[in-house]
Protein backbone atom coordinates (compact mmCIF):
# COMPACT_ATOMS: atom_id res chain seq x y z
CA UNK A 1 0.00 0.00 0.00
CA UNK A 2 2.83 2.40 0.80
CA UNK A 3 4.36 1.86 -2.63
CA UNK A 4 1.04 2.68 -4.29
CA UNK A 5 0.59 5.83 -2.24
CA UNK A 6 4.15 6.88 -3.01
CA UNK A 7 3.56 6.22 -6.71
CA UNK A 8 0.47 8.44 -6.68
CA UNK A 9 2.35 11.20 -4.91
CA UNK A 10 5.33 11.00 -7.28
CA UNK A 11 3.73 10.20 -10.64
CA UNK A 12 0.69 12.44 -10.30
CA UNK A 13 2.35 15.09 -8.19
CA UNK A 14 -0.05 14.96 -5.27
CA UNK A 15 0.65 16.25 -1.81
CA UNK A 16 -0.38 14.18 1.20
CA UNK A 17 -3.54 16.30 1.62
CA UNK A 18 -4.44 16.10 -2.06
CA UNK A 19 -3.92 12.35 -2.04
CA UNK A 20 -6.32 12.07 0.89
CA UNK A 21 -8.96 14.05 -1.06
CA UNK A 22 -8.55 11.78 -4.09
CA UNK A 23 -8.94 8.64 -1.99
CA UNK A 24 -12.06 10.00 -0.29
CA UNK A 25 -13.61 10.79 -3.69
CA UNK A 26 -12.51 7.56 -5.34
CA UNK A 27 -11.30 4.87 -2.94
CA UNK A 28 -11.05 2.39 -5.82
CA UNK A 29 -7.97 4.22 -7.01
CA UNK A 30 -6.10 2.19 -4.42
CA UNK A 31 -7.08 -0.99 -6.29
CA UNK A 32 -5.60 0.13 -9.60
CA UNK A 33 -2.24 -1.19 -10.68
CA UNK A 34 0.22 1.64 -10.82
CA UNK A 35 2.10 0.78 -14.00
CA UNK A 36 -0.66 -1.07 -15.87
CA UNK A 37 -3.59 1.22 -15.08
CA UNK A 38 -2.57 4.61 -13.78
CA UNK A 39 0.56 5.39 -15.79
CA UNK A 40 -1.13 4.81 -19.22
CA UNK A 41 -3.98 7.12 -18.22
CA UNK A 42 -1.55 9.81 -17.14
CA UNK A 43 0.24 9.46 -20.48
CA UNK A 44 -3.11 9.74 -22.27
CA UNK A 45 -3.94 12.97 -20.45
CA UNK A 46 -0.61 14.42 -21.56
CA UNK A 47 -1.19 13.18 -25.12
CA UNK A 48 -4.55 14.97 -25.36
CA UNK A 49 -3.02 18.24 -24.19
CA UNK A 50 -3.26 18.34 -20.41
CA UNK A 51 -0.13 20.07 -19.21
CA UNK A 52 2.00 18.03 -16.85
CA UNK A 53 1.57 20.76 -14.26
CA UNK A 54 -2.24 20.41 -14.49
CA UNK A 55 -2.54 16.63 -14.24
CA UNK A 56 -2.70 16.70 -10.45
CA UNK A 57 -5.53 19.25 -10.64
CA UNK A 58 -7.47 17.00 -13.03
CA UNK A 59 -6.99 13.93 -10.84
CA UNK A 60 -8.00 15.86 -7.70
CA UNK A 61 -11.17 17.18 -9.31
CA UNK A 62 -12.13 13.95 -11.08
CA UNK A 63 -10.18 10.96 -9.79
CA UNK A 64 -12.67 8.65 -11.53
CA UNK A 65 -10.84 9.54 -14.73
CA UNK A 66 -8.28 6.92 -13.75
CA UNK A 67 -11.01 4.27 -14.16
CA UNK A 68 -11.99 5.21 -17.70
CA UNK A 69 -11.16 2.89 -20.55
CA UNK A 70 -8.48 4.15 -22.92
CA UNK A 71 -9.96 2.22 -25.84
CA UNK A 72 -13.35 3.88 -25.56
Amino acid sequence: MRKKLQFLRDAVGLSQEELAKVIVKCPRILEYRSEQTIRPRLAFLEKVGVAESDIAKVVIRAPMIMALSLSE
